[in-house]
Parts: structure tokens; C-alpha cells; sequence
């Protein structure tokens, strides 16, 4: 499995340094297309033919992204005496969300494959001899995913009560109670949300691999990194490349900012004379960004009130965001609109909250700050993700109960 993947990878780096021609771009697509059918062929009879021994779960994700919450899952299951099974997404696997695990191989397996595998009768045969399925990301709007398909094809075909979901968006969910695309009596029961939510049970994942490097700040200069999209709606980013003039205007140059994540239209935003204290990485693998946040001594979270985007989706429907479960898994403190960090559940006392849009004085601050404080920023950080994780337990434990006595291995 591995050398297929060594292949994959050499191949996608030829083609990016090599193709020139429509034909050479072409045929490495389909030499890329052919050995990623191959893994998926192969794991998907790999997983109708694998023993599932008691005391198993499996985690089902068909999403080509959110794999980084996918190690906290395991982890959880893993605390409470379970054994493990992944369905996962070629591309989600790709993009390396274990690379730095550590996983008992004989306690987690892995299984790469695609959507299609839910054509097949075999999937939903297959799922009766797990004590506990999760579908880990529950509303997909995309493809063959949607819980109605999975309702009608397993729930009442076999009569299983063990399905499982967790939710990353639920307005989605709700839109579908409205447009009774689910069965509301059978899923509320059995639904996950990924942030603190008075009406649900809540699993946060915030665990990224063992031992994780927890930064301490240079004295003379400071990294700030934001990770996202680079999209207006999404994030200000006008705000901070004006903020980012600003300091040069004022002579504070001591300082950094990288942008991760996926590229948008970077001809929208006026980057001007900030080249050198940019650094714009683009769609990284998840060991690379996680590294990028590892060096950095501040997340930049840029959301605020005056884009309608981020109130609608983090303040009046209640989403979480990335940049949260970075913060606490890193102890990496974050600057936030005081209104966005508060409805996170961050304070002062464990994040740089600015009122209004005034996030020049946050960076300032942030680049003067001292030892001790900061030192303070982290302990209150690590101290958050102890909490969370151990009542994201609990509420696991009180739907699935444990196998053994509940212990989660310090990871800090």
C-alpha cells in the first residue's frame, strides 16, 4: 500500500515540474487515476473480507477533507477499549492526516476507498457486524452521500439501530428535517456536533498526533499564521494586509504573517509592498501545515462583523472553526473579534480578543507580549483541552459506553 502511494506521489511531482504538453498532462492523470482505482478496488475488498472482532467501530469518511479530525475520533473510541476501523477518502488519505499517528496496529485499521463503495450491497452486509458505525461527517451534499440513502439501504433494510453522525454544519441538518429528507425521531438520537452545543452531544477533536512541538515565542520577532481559504467571504483579509501596511508605516517589521490553505483569486486583494513579510503556502498536506502552525507563535483568525458570511455561519448557525481545534491541540493562542472568540468559548485569558475591527492593537500586542503571559496563553489553552476532551469522552461514553476503564494517554 505504501509503494502504491510512493508512486502516486513521484508521479503527481513530475507532472508538476515536468508537463508541458496537453498529451504528457493527460497521460499522467490517467497513470495517477489508474493506481488511485487500484488502491480503491483493493481496500474495498480488503475491508468485505477483514475479520471484525467484538468490541469494533467503524468510522466511515467519504469527505475529501476534514481528515484532521479524524485521529481525535480514534483516539476517543481507543480511550474507551474499542477497536477501530477507517473508511476513508483516497484524497482525505493523501493529504496525510496520519502521517505523525501513532495508532496500535492491531487495535486500527485503515481502508481507502470512495463513495461508490455505497452501491454496493456488500458495504451494508458489512456494517451489521460492527457494534458501532460513524458516519463522520454526516450531511454530504455531494455524490451518493446522504443520510436518507443510508436510511433506506441499511436502517430498514436490516433493522440495525448502531448508525452513528456526526455533524460539522447543522443548518444543513436542520434543511433537511424541513425538507423531510431524514427521520428526525431517528437521527436527533444518534447525532454528534463538533462544538459545545447545549441540544446535542459534542465531540471535539482537537488531538492531532503525540507530543506535539508547543512554540515558544521568539524575542525579536513574531509569526502569525492564518489557515483557510484565502477568500474575502470567509476571512477579512483586507483588514489584514491594511493592518499589516499599517505596522510597516510605523516601522514594525519584526514580524511575519503565513497564509495556509486552499487559493482563491489573489488579484482581488491589494498585496502591495508586503512580499517580504508574506509568506502564502497554499493548499498544504496536513504534516506540513501542521508544521507551519507548530513554527508560529499566533493563529490570526480574521473573522468579523462586518462580513455577513462569518455572522451567519459562526454566530447565527453555530459552526465551529479549524482555527479553534488548532489553537487548543497546539496551545497556539489565537487573536480573535471578541465576538467570534467568545462564542467559541475563548476569553482573555487564553486568546488576544480586539473589539470592533481593531486588530492593528492586537498585533501589536501580540508582538510585545511577555514570556510569562504568553506562558500564561498556553497553560489556560492546555488546561481548556484537558476539559474538553474529557467531557467529549464522557458524552461518548454515555452513548457507547466503554469496554474498559475510560483513560486518554496525555498527548501534550
Amino acid at each position: 500500500m505504501k509503494k502504491i502511494f510512493q508512486i502516486i506521489k513521484t508521479k503527481i511531482r513530475r507532472f508538476i515540474y515536468n508537463a508541458c504538453q496537453i498529451e504528457q498532462i493527460q497521460y499522467r492523470l490517467n497513470q495517477i487515476d489508474s493506481k488511485i482505482n487500484q488502491i480503491n478496488r483493493y481496500d474495498a475488498q480488503s475491508f468485505f473480507l477483514c475479520n471484525v472482532f467484538s468490541h469494533t467501530v467503524l468510522i466511515c469518511e467519504f469527505h475529501s477533507g476534514h481528515g484532521e479530525c479524524l485521529p481525535s475520533y480514534i483516539r476517543y473510541f481507543l480511550a474507551l477499549g474499542y477497536k477501530v476501523h477507517v473508511l476513508i477518502n483516497v484524497e482525505n488519505y493523501i493529504q496525510g492526516p496520519f502521517f505523525k499517528c501513532s495508532f496500535p496496529e492491531d487495535k486500527v485499521k485503515f481502508f481507502i476507498v470512495d463513495e461508490y463503495i455505497l452501491d454496493n450491497d456488500l458495504f451494508y452486509k458489512k456494517l451489521i457486524w460492527y457494534q458501532h458505525v460513524i458516519m463522520a461527517t454526516s450531511m454530504c451534499n455531494w455524490g451518493k452521500i446522504n443520510l436518507s440513502i443510508l436510511e433506506r439501504n441499511y436502517v430498514k433494510k436490516y433493522h440495525k439501530d448502531n448508525f452513528y453522525f456526526i455533524e460539522h454544519n447543522l443548518n444543513n441538518y436542520y434543511k433537511k428535517q424541513e425538507q423531510r429528507l431524514i427521520n428526525k425521531e431517528y437521527f436527533e438520537k444518534r447525532l454528534f456536533v463538533i462544538h459545545k452545543n447545549p441540544n446535542h452531544s459534542w465531540l471535539i477533536p482537537m488531538y492531532f498526533y503525540d507530543n506535539v512541538l508547543v512554540k515558544k515565542p521568539k524575542k525579536n520577532f513574531t509569526n502569525f499564521i492564518t489557515v483557510g481559504a484565502l477568500l474575502q467571504q470567509q476571512k477579512n483579509y483586507d483588514l489584514l494586509f491594511d493592518v499589516m501596511r499599517e505596522l510597516i508605516d510605523r516601522n514594525v517589521r519584526n514580524f511575519k504573517v503565513t497564509i495556509a490553505g486552499k487559493y482563491g483569486d489573489l488579484s482581488v486583494f491589494n498585496m502591495q509592498g508586503l512580499d517580504e513579510y508574506l509568506d502564502i503556502r497554499g493548499m498544504l498536506s496536513y504534516d506540513t501545515m501542521y508544521e507551519c502552525v507548530e513554527q508560529s507563535d499566533f493563529l490570526l483568525s480574521l473573522l468579523d462583523m462586518s462580513n455577513e458570511y462569518s455572522k451567519k455561519t459562526y454566530l447565527e448557525e453555530g459552526q465551529t472553526s479549524g482555527t479553534n481545534n488548532l489553537s487548543i491541540g497546539f496551545q497556539t493562542p489565537c487573536l480573535y473579534n471578541e465576538h467570534f472568540g467568545k462564542s467559541f468559548g475563548f476569553s482573555d485569558s487564553n486568546a488576544l480578543l480586539y473589539s470592533d475591527n481593531n486588530l492593528l492593537e492586537s498585533m501589536l500586542r501580540a508582538m510585545g507580549i511577555s514570556d510569562v503571559e504568553y506562558q500564561s496563553l498556553q497553560d489556560n489553552l492546555l488546561q481548556m483541552k484537558l476539559e474538553l476532551e474529557a467531557e467529549s469522552l464522557n458524552n461518548l461514553e454515555k452513548v457507547f459506553g466503554n469496554v474498559v476503564s475510560k483513560t486518554l494517554p496525555i498527548s501534550h
